[in-house]
């Protein structure tokens, strides 16, 4: 077998790997194989595009993926020269939109009050003895505010435009809140045309599920040629 190496750039009518075997078993799976490098491929060459655009800001993936193609999928995003989020709800706890519902429904001494909130999450977690990385979402300016205020080692903002952004980060530090741009996560539908402006929101980090659940596949086809008796072919 002989194949490219991982993140090499490829033209129209490349090879990119080949296979040697009975022409039974090279039939038999010549579709899967041609769909999985497909989509894994499109998968990376999306993620290096992005990539390209955002330039010192890091591009991650989401957990939008497939169950049992899922780390094949997490390792094309960095084929392509992207960073993994987590690969599963073990990695870190991430407080979105549903969790903060939930919890400010269980608890409405904490609905309407980001700061205590967020204190709230940090001292179960901590009275649990987790003492790693947190990752909370955030969509209005309170809430950006608290995590700050409250050092939340990634900050999600989800679904905000880029200017919107930019001045909750401005106004913060007007008042004298320390703001870590490597800490800000933007997030929520951007794509290849909106990258470049949420990348010069002041975001350290940008995700994108569609990397993983809508990127182009790379159009790959499968050429069979016969070998001669000499070649040995036969034994295999």
């Amino acid at each position: 077998v002989e194949t490219r190496a991982d993140g090499c750039v490829v033209k129209p009518g490349e090879e990119v790997f080949v296979a040697t075997g009975l022409a039974t078993s090279l039939l038999a799976g010549e579709r899967t194989a041609l769909n999985i490098g497909s989509h894994l491929s499109g998968i990376a060459t999306a993620t290096a595009n992005l990539v390209q655009i955002a330039g010192g800001v890091k591009i991650y993936d989401t957990r939008k993926t497939l169950p049992g193609i899922r780390r094949f999928q997490k390792y094309a995003v960095t084929v392509g020269g992207g960073n993994n989020h987590r690969h599963d709800l073990a990695d870190f706890p991430m407080f979105k939109e549903n969790h903060r519902a939930i919890l400010q429904k269980s608890r409405p001494q904490l609905a309407g009050n980001p700061l205590e909130e967020v204190r709230w999450i940090k001292s179960e977690l901590a009275r649990e003895g987790y003492s790693g990385s947190i990752s909370i979402e955030v969509e209005d300016e309170a809430s950006f505010r608290a995590c700050l205020e409250e050092g939340i080692e990634v900050i999600l903002v989800d679904n905000n435009s880029p200017s919107t952004l930019a001045k909750w980060r401005d106004r913060a530090r007007l008042d004298q809140i320390p703001v870590d741009g490597s800490h800000l996560e933007a997030s929520g539908g951007i794509d290849g045309d909106t990258l470049a402006e949420h990348a010069s929101s002041g975001v350290g980090r940008i995700s994108v599920g569609a990397i993983t659940h809508s990127s182009k596949v790379l159009d790959l086809s499968m050429s069979v040629e016969l070998l001669s008796e000499d070649s040995g072919a036969g034994d295999d």
